[in-house]
């Protein structure tokens, strides 16, 4: 994951899909050294979330804002194996994330 060019360490993800239909990535659970960082938005269509909202937090705490508009995407690879966030945050700062699922080892 990348805040504004910086790698930041990363655990955990989590595709999330609401009941009003909005939909989320969630990159970390925001606990000591590894900020949490949400894609939210709506469906473009099976393979994109189109991103309107960035939440960066660091802990209980947030890192320089709680939630931000944004401009964005979340994409799905063909493959189904990569998704990749990106977004563009008012302040101009971008954020990054993305995930690649590999088949476990028999």
């Amino acid at each position: 994951m990348e805040i504004d060019g910086a790698s930041v360490p990363c655990e955990l993800v989590w595709y999330i899909e609401f009941k009003d239909g909005s939909h989320a990535v969630q990159f970390n659970k925001g606990t000591a050294n590894k900020p949490m960082v949400s894609f939210s938005g709506s469906e473009g269509d099976a393979d994109t979330i189109k991103v309107d909202t960035v939440m960066i937090r660091n802990g209980s705490r947030s890192v320089a804002r709680d939630e931000s508009e944004a401009t964005g995407f979340c994409y799905l690879n063909k493959s189904r194996t990569t998704m990749t966030c990106q977004a563009r945050m008012h302040d101009g700062q971008v954020v990054v994330g993305s995930i690649s699922a590999t088949e476990p080892r028999r």
